[in-house]
């Protein structure tokens, strides 16, 4: 899993592989619990799946709100 991580990190430009971090090393100082799931393959893979309908619907909510806004201004 780390093999992965950093082979996938390497492909990053610097700047972008520096935020990367930055934003890993402020969620871990904000959720330390997290840590030990993000270690686990399985609770990881879990915790990705989640994350990712937690996105879709952010995604979807925002889109329905800028269609209504849209169709409001007609």
């Amino acid at each position: 899993m780390r093999q992965v991580r950093e082979e996938r990190l390497s492909e990053l430009s610097d700047e972008s592989r520096s935020h990367y971090m930055r934003s890993y090393r402020k969620l871990l100082q904000m959720a330390p619990g997290l840590k030990p799931i993000i270690n686990d393959p399985k609770r990881s893979t879990e915790l990705s799946s989640i994350t990712g309908k937690v996105r879709l619907t952010t995604y979807i909510h925002v889109y329905a709100h800028i269609c209504s806004f849209l169709t409001y201004y007609r």
